[in-house]
């Protein structure tokens, strides 16, 4: 369950508490009477900041991506998925995020490269990362994009 709320000041550096909006309230607690004794109480929490999430869709910064990692692939003969990784790792530099586990470590592929984090997470920022780092590699391979609505 993604809540957005806002935090409480406890006064406390050892807790955090957050007003849960009404709507959610029934949910919420429907679904700690539930598992409060399965789970001795514990639970899960995910924070993070609000993000504006990735466009989606017919002239999208999603579909520019694509469409220019498969341009890309035509022009090269690489594999649209090995593409669109080498990006997402390169981007790292640029700020793009990496992928995280459960302790908020980053999570290394099996050649000791920093996983980066689903390209489905990214928000409007993160995904002009890619773009840029897209837009850079062609220029690398004097491959000339075609012309998006987006950019």
């Amino acid at each position: 369950m993604k809540i957005l709320m806002q935090r409480i000041i406890t006064g406390h550096e050892d807790q955090i508490a957050f007003q849960i909006p009404e709507l959610y309230r029934d949910a919420l607690w429907m679904f700690v009477k539930k598992h409060y004794k399965k789970y001795n109480d514990h639970y899960i929490v995910e924070i993070k900041t609000p993000h504006r999430p990735r466009t989606t869709g017919k002239h999208s910064q999603c579909n520019c991506l694509h469409g220019w990692i498969s341009f890309f692939c035509i022009e090269t003969g690489n594999d649209f998925h090995q593409v669109k990784m080498y990006i997402k790792k390169k981007a790292i530099s640029r700020g793009y995020p990496p992928m995280l586990n459960e302790k908020g470590e980053m999570i290394y592929d099996l050649y000791g490269d920093v996983l980066p984090m689903s390209e489905a997470d990214a928000s409007v920022e993160q995904e002009i990362l890619l773009i840029e780092e897209m837009q850079q590699l062609a220029d690398e391979y004097n491959i000339r994009l075609p012309e998006s609505e987006l950019i």
